[in-house]
């Protein structure tokens, strides 16, 4: 969504984005909101006169977390959502823009426009921007009201005998913190009130939270991941789980042993939901992609089946990963290093996105794979094409740190003499 950043630099260029956003529905509905900052609000009221002058329909939702505005997408089934934030960094502030699609996942602005129109855009002036039919506007500020009720709504436990430690740098979070957490106060037994399980950061567009034990150790993004999925398995009807590609086997293993089913996406956030979605489990959405949700409903679980976070992540699996990357000639010559790979690893190798691996039914030699994973002596190694521009990159999993780094190095090696062969 590297596109959208264009349309974020000037006030001139937010009222563009607005317009041609607002002609893309043609008339429809558009939920638009913000964070608390002051750029963030400017730039949200500015789009919103461009999609009222195209002649769409405003629901404009004011203060609002990401999640927040995902719901109320769904819920009053807009064809798009905008959300704007700023997002804080010690060279200053950069203001984003989310489009999300009516099922609130994140789309890239290309994926709504014709790049005709977009290009006929950039050299659209503000006297351009005529006003016809205006598009209505319905504010709905209160919204948050409905998703704070909707979170308290689905805790179980009467009573409480845990308490929980949130905080977050965001003020509309805040906000929502301090009244989903005065309901579980108020359900605390008094001894408990001191009684921190453990604690929590919850990021500043509401998405993600980080999570940590007792002692203050932070658990990793796959734990944390864990940690939900292991509460879901326990406590819903859902058994199958999207996941990033990049998660360790030990942790699929995990889950399988649990009774649990894994569905492996490549790909960032957009493509996760995708697929969630896809698999009809939107318990997982809210847990995955709502900070303040998951941390609720983690404690109410701990509570319920009165079990110590700690103990809860000591069963969590120990894995060590160690990454290295290899810069190869050019697409072809990354195809045929897997292809070299698989050949030597045969007997433990699996092709990645690659259905039929057979090399006598020619496969190998028609098909683009995506990457190989080799299986040897208790350790994973997987090898596949990286973000950046011909590069390999490799990542090694065992049960200890100093065997994970020497095996990356050992397929680092092999690799680069492959890349000269």
């Amino acid at each position: 969504m590297e596109y959208l950043s264009e349309w974020t630099v000037s006030p001139e260029r937010w009222l563009r984005l607005g317009y041609i956003l607002g002609a893309s529905e043609n008339g429809g509905r558009i939920s638009i909101s913000s964070d608390e900052e002051d750029l963030s609000k400017l730039a949200a009221d500015t789009i919103k006169i461009g999609v009222k002058y195209a002649g769409s329909k405003v629901y404009n939702f004011g203060e609002q977390n990401l999640p927040i505005m995902r719901h109320a997408v769904r819920f009053y089934k807009t064809g798009l959502g905008i959300f704007v934030n700023t997002i804080k960094g010690d060279n200053g502030n950069v203001l984003n823009v989310d489009l999300l699609d009516n099922r609130g996942i994140k789309v890239p602005l290309e994926n709504l426009v014709k790049r005709e129109e977009l290009a006929k855009a950039e050299s659209l002036v503000t006297s351009d921007i005529t006003m016809g039919t205006v598009g209505q506007e319905v504010t709905l500020f209160e919204f948050k009201t409905h998703y704070m009720r909707h979170i308290i709504n689905s805790i179980k436990s009467g009573t409480f005998n845990m308490n929980i430690c949130l905080s977050t740098k965001s003020k509309t979070i805040s906000e929502i913190l301090k009244v989903v957490l005065d309901d579980l106060y108020s359900k605390i037994e008094p001894e408990a009130l001191e009684k921190y399980e453990f604690s929590g950061i919850i990021s500043e567009n509401g998405e993600q939270i980080n999570l940590y034990k007792s002692d203050g150790t932070e658990l990793s993004r796959e734990q944390i991941l864990s940690v939900m999925i292991y509460v879901l398995l326990r406590d819903s009807s859902i058994r199958t789980f999207v996941v990033p590609d990049s998660i360790s086997e030990y942790t699929e293993t995990a889950i399988l042993r649990l009774g649990g089913n894994v569905i492996r996406v490549s790909g960032g956030d957009s493509e996760i939901m995708e697929k969630i979605i896809s698999s009809g489990s939107s318990e997982q959405m809210l847990m995955q992609f709502d900070g303040i949700y998951a941390a609720v409903k983690i404690l109410d679980f701990l509570n319920r089946y009165d079990i110590s976070f700690d103990s809860l992540t000591m069963h969590l699996p120990q894995i060590f990963k160690a990454e290295a990357e290899v810069a190869c000639g050019d697409e072809k010559q990354m195809e045929n290093i897997i292809k070299s790979l698989k050949r030597q690893f045969k007997n433990n190798a699996t092709i990645l996105g690659d259905s039929d691996t057979d090399d006598e039914k020619g496969s190998d030699n028609n098909k683009k794979s995506e990457g190989i994973k080799i299986e040897s002596n208790g350790t994973v190694t997987i090898v596949f094409p990286g973000s950046g521009n011909n590069i390999l990159k490799i990542i090694s999993e065992s049960e200890s740190m100093e065997t994970a780094e020497e095996i990356s190095t050992l397929f680092k090696n092999k690799i680069k003499t492959l890349a000269k062969s």
